[in-house]
């Protein structure tokens, strides 16, 4: 209420009183009704249309939304993102929310042909300041080779241990080679269920009703 009233200039008394029978929308659905000068009421107008302007935004922002659903929305997803980086390795990183939606896709390495330094720390702190519970791996294959590496699957192995100790789930890493892709939990390098570390229960990260993730 002290912030209501600071943005208004309606006295935090009056719409203390006023909101025993009403709660705060409906002043600024009927701000006469508190009774309020007209520098008031023009400032009430600004606040709704700040409101109005905010929440079709919102709106726009949540249709736009991407998703991914499962191996083949991801796989088409970072062919998008990877397929024309011929000449260096790109490793991004879609940090996701609990429905699978996209917070945030990023380079978190690049490197030469053969080898792309990795930062664990990094991405952990990343993923706690996204507030991320999921997230999904992708890097190019500048040679086009879609198989898999012995350093792939390594580094696939050291995240999932790093990010489970703190309960965040890896769906999936995805290799792009030109414009094809594989997926490394449909070819079964990342299992349906896992043991996190620190004593943590087991979890179903693809098939379960909660995430959705399919192959």
């Amino acid at each position: 209420m002290e912030g209501f009233s600071r943005i208004t200039g309606i006295s935090k008394r009056k719409i203390e009183e006023y909101s025993k029978q009403f709660d705060l929308l409906h002043v600024i659905d009927h701000p006469m009704a508190v009774g309020i000068t007209e520098a008031q009421y023009k400032k009430i107008l600004q606040l709704r249309e700040f409101l109005n302007a905010y929440q079709s935004l919102r709106k726009t922002e949540w249709k736009e939304r991407i998703v991914l659903s499962g191996s083949e929305s991801s796989k088409e997803y970072f062919i998008s993102q990877l397929a024309y980086y011929r000449e260096r390795e790109m490793i991004l990183c879609a940090y996701l929310d609990s429905g699978g939606g996209v917070i945030s896709c990023e380079k978190i390495s690049e490197g030469t042909v053969d080898q792309s330094p990795f930062f664990t720390r990094e991405l952990l702190k990343r993923v706690l300041q996204l507030d991320a519970v999921a997230v999904i791996l992708a890097h190019n294959h500048p040679g086009n080779t879609l198989r898999a590496s012995d350093q792939d699957i390594a580094i696939t192995n050291q995240l999932r241990e790093a990010l489970g100790s703190l309960a965040i789930k890896i769906y999936d890493h995805i290799i792009v080679g030109a414009d094809q892709a594989i997926s490394l939990y449909q070819e079964g390098i990342i299992p349906a269920d896992y043991q996190t570390q620190a004593g943590l229960a087991l979890i179903n990260l693809y098939e379960s009703e909660e995430n959705g993730y399919e192959r």
